[in-house]
């Protein structure tokens, strides 16, 4: 990478960082004209669209720009993270390190909604705010990270346990320790360079080195450790530390550890309600509270499960091919020991939905061209501007996939004490030829949303043995904006739906963990674990008709 740039929507360079040869702004001109045009096309009607939202969002990944560049972007919360290259390189290798830097800046200038993992908050850690405002509060703190992050264009420090030691994250307390301690040292100089006893002067004997020689290693890197990482100060320092992930004297009041596990379903449905598409990506989290350098055996029911996983370098790959144990040091505080995709599960959703959504016909001398499912125009204003939608929710209790014998009876077990789904959100996009809703549920709420142009039916939490729900309303029609060549008539339209959910104590795969084993510490830590079952990406199409 040879540039990266920090825009917002409107185009404005918040941070630009070079690691090579300069690139001029007019580079992402391509980008910014796409921008600009998707913002137009989205605000032309004020009235009904008062947000732009999803022009920076539809913006492909990947795309030419100018001066011989390609530029590769991510999104968040109205910014952009555009990276600018010249040269050969993968395109998923720059999106990854985009994505990291993002999810870094979050770290240290967002601010989480709660002490919970991001996964079960329905965030990932990427989502984490991250605001013009606090851009330009950290404008120093940021090119620091972005120079340790990324070396001469490459990938370098992306670790946060190591950047957590190279870079602290800010704080009043830490501010005000480092003024205290600043103006006692300056004073202690001032002291010692007038001959007052009792005070050491530049010349003094230093801890880690000789009279009148620097030390080693100085007080602000102390802690970061040497050599090869087995002692207490192992961690991050030299070439030959073999636990460079964690940092060094690690110290806690009690210790303890959390593994949650996490499953997201990818999922299409078709009209018949045929299951199409569906696969599972899983994360096994990790909070890892505890002192000192410790050892932690996971031993999961299941290991063939994790044959094609992805691992943190802390994880000793020999031992887990040779026993089926994942053994690992873990660096400090939150972070993802292994994630995992299994394709063709064979598992059952925890609900379905279904419905069907119909619009008036255009007439035939307006129609853009003729199709087999066209009818003849029903005369009349209330036919000519409004349509009709209904959606059926239907929880059950979900099945499992059997990883193992008896897996899946596990799986439906543990459903006892979680009986319901929580957080049950379903939202249909909607054609930019309607212009408003008047909907009921059976259940919940349900709102349209003209920002977005789609309906939200927040179910909240549901029983598996409830009956099934429904919601129904009529849609409000623009002739204008379905006379236009660029919109689709309605006939030529096609609905899907997309449900958000969370399950607790299930996972869809069968995936277990037999026991967690933690040695190398003094005190009894204690141990949590957790299964939590989300929805990443479930879509429903729906039967869309005219009438």
């Amino acid at each position: 990478m040879d540039s990266l740039f920090v825009l917002n929507e409107a185009g404005t360079f918040l941070v630009e960082k070079h690691y090579g040869v300069r690139t001029p702004r007019d580079a992402c001109a391509p980008l910014l004209r796409r921008l600009f045009s998707e913002n137009v096309c989205r605000t032309k009607n004020a009235s009904r669209l008062s947000s732009s939202s999803k022009g920076a969002a539809s913006l492909p990944r990947v795309m030419k720009g100018g001066r011989g560049t390609v530029l590769l972007h991510v999104y968040h919360n109205n910014l952009l993270l555009v990276g600018v290259t010249t040269k050969e390189v993968e395109p998923l290798l720059l999106l990854d390190l985009l994505q990291q830097m993002q999810s870094t800046l979050a770290g240290y200038c967002g601010t989480a909604a709660s002490s919970l993992p991001p996964a079960l908050r329905g965030i990932s850690v990427s989502d984490l705010p991250i605001t013009e405002e606090t851009l330009r509060k950290q404008f120093s703190l940021i090119y620091v990270l972005l120079d340790e992050m990324c070396s001469s264009g490459y990938p370098a420090t992306v670790q946060s346990n190591v950047l957590q030691m190279l870079v602290p994250r800010p704080s009043v307390v830490e501010a005000a320790m480092k003024l205290v301690n600043g103006s006692s040292r300056v004073l202690s100089s001032l002291a010692a360079s007038f001959g007052l006893g009792g005070v050491a002067g530049p010349a003094a004997e230093r801890p880690g080195g000789q009279r009148g020689r620097p030390a080693l290693e100085s007080e602000a890197g102390a802690g970061m450790g040497c050599g090869s990482g087995s002692g207490e100060g192992g961690g991050i320092s030299g070439a030959g530390s073999d636990r460079w992930w964690r940092r060094g004297n690690v110290r806690y009041a009690s210790n303890e550890v959390y593994v949650d596990l996490v499953e997201a379903i990818q999922a299409i449905v078709d009209v018949d309600g045929k299951m199409v598409h569906a696969s599972i990506s899983g994360t096994i989290q990790i909070n890892n509270r505890l002192s000192g350098l410790p050892e932690l055996c996971l031993t999961p029911r299941n290991p063939a499960l994790l044959k094609d996983a992805s691992f943190h370098p802390c994880v000793k790959l020999l031992r887990f091919k040779r026993d089926g144990v994942l053994s690992f040091c873990p660096p400090d505080g939150d972070f993802v020991l292994a994630s995992y995709w299994l394709c063709d599960s064979k598992f059952t959703l925890p609900l379905s939905l279904s419905g069907s959504v119909s619009f008036p016909a255009l007439p035939a001398s307006k129609a853009p061209l003729p199709t087999p499912h066209s009818v003849s125009f029903r005369e009349g204003p209330s036919a000519s501007l409004s349509g009709r939608f209904e959606l059926r929710l239907a929880p059950f209790c979900p099945v499992g996939a059997s990883a193992s014998p008896g897996a899946a009876a596990a799986g439906a077990a543990s459903l006892v004490n979680s009986t319901t789904m929580e957080n049950v959100v379903v939202s249909l996009p909607l054609p930019a030829f309607v212009d408003g809703a008047t909907a009921t549920a059976s259940c919940g709420t349900i709102r349209y949303l003209h920002s977005s142009s789609c309906l939200l039916w927040e179910v909240g939490s549901i029983a598996f043995d409830a009956p099934t729900q429904k919601a129904e309303g009529t849609l409000t029609l623009v002739a204008e904006e379905a006379e236009r060549v660029d919109v689709l008539s309605p006939c030529e339209t096609t609905l899907v739906a997309s449900a958000r959910f969370l399950i607790k104590s299930w996972l869809p795969s069968g995936f277990k963990l037999d026991s967690l084993d933690v040695s190398n510490i003094n005190i009894p830590p204690y141990k949590g674990c957790r299964y939590s079952t989300v929805a990443g990406s479930v879509e429903f199409r729906l039967d869309s008709r005219s009438r």
